[in-house]
């Protein structure tokens, strides 16, 4: 059951209890870029990134960090070229979408998961849940080569209040004249000190594949390790992730809908950090392997994170 968030009458502003705001980020390297910044009572506290597609920067629950955050940190756009120009103005953060065109490595479909981050969002808005038990934040991103309409994402996140669940809701539709490749990874970042030595990654309804290992093990300059699993059957799918925190991260989809995911783990000192990524496609640099979309055209995926505490009292201390 989820818990509402009855208006009180020993409170003077409603919004303590779903606290919002959208700010312009004054200096450093992502200077003139917009934020929304998310603080539901109880909930998951987020930064989300509003001209990098709306996608999820630095994340907490109870306190705690979660997300894995880049060298480079919250940038501005410019970065994404044909090559590997993304990696440089890559934050990081709980959630960045890799598309609309191109994921994977750079290919003559476009450079290093696609132009997706480097898209502003349009028409944003936040409202609270139906029922109070949360906010609702709405936009659209349109991925376009300028010379036509393109393709066009609808985005809806929901931040539950009182309990650790965040909700993506995506709506992808082809608004130009012919039919294009359009595939689409959610690449979800779990850092330190959520993310330790001990930490373990335990799959529902997806096979392990080849080279993964539960366990993420203590820094090490080694080389990355990128698994790709095959679901086992249909339904939801899911990657759960414990911490030496007392808090566990749940990542879950529809495999109808996103039918592979990847796992990435770099255990490289200073650069820790570990991502389950459900995509709608395999990496490939063959544009004729991923889902196409004719003129008109829909697609929906989304993914759900659930972030609980093993003790729901008492929060162990992270070892130092």
């Amino acid at each position: 059951m989820i818990p509402r968030v009855a208006a009180d009458a020993r409170l003077a502003n409603d919004r303590q209890l779903l606290a919002h705001h959208t700010e312009l980020v004054l200096d450093g390297p992502g200077a003139g870029t917009r934020v929304c910044s998310v603080q539901p009572d109880g909930g998951l506290h987020l930064r989300v990134l509003l001209d990098r597609g709306m996608d999820i920067g630095a994340a907490w629950f109870a306190g705690r960090p979660l997300a894995w955050l880049s060298p480079s940190g919250e940038r501005t756009r410019g970065y994404a070229d044909a090559s590997e120009g993304w990696h440089r103005g890559w934050a990081g953060g709980l959630l960045t979408t890799c598309g609309l065109r191109h994921i994977g490595p750079p290919a003559v479909t476009g450079g290093r998961h696609g132009n997706y981050s480097e898209c502003p969002v349009e028409d944003f808005g936040v409202a609270p849940m139906p029922g109070g038990v949360g906010l609702e934040l709405r936009g659209t991103v349109r991925d376009t080569d300028g010379l036509d309409r393109g393709l066009l994402l609808e985005r809806t996140i929901r931040v539950h209040a009182r309990m650790g669940l965040l909700e993506v809701s995506d709506v992808v539709t082809n608004e130009g004249p012919r039919p294009v490749a359009a595939p689409l990874l959610y690449h979800l970042n779990l850092g330190h000190p959520f993310l330790g030595d001990t930490s373990r990654t335990r799959l529902t309804n997806l096979a392990e594949g080849h080279g993964f290992t539960p366990e993420m093990g203590a820094p090490a300059d080694v080389p990355d390790v990128v698994v790709r699993h095959r679901p086992l059957g249909a339904g939801e799918a899911s990657a759960e992730v414990d911490s030496d925190t007392g808090l566990t991260v749940r990542v879950s989809w529809d495999t109808g809908r996103l039918p592979l995911a990847y796992t990435w783990r770099r255990r490289t000192p200073g650069c820790y950090v570990h991502a389950i990524e459900p995509a709608t496609a395999h990496l490939s640099a063959d544009a004729h392997a991923w889902p196409v979309l004719d003129p008109g055209q829909q697609r929906a995926t989304g993914v759900r994170v659930t972030v609980h505490a093993d003790n729901e009292q008492r929060i162990k201390e992270v070892p130092r």
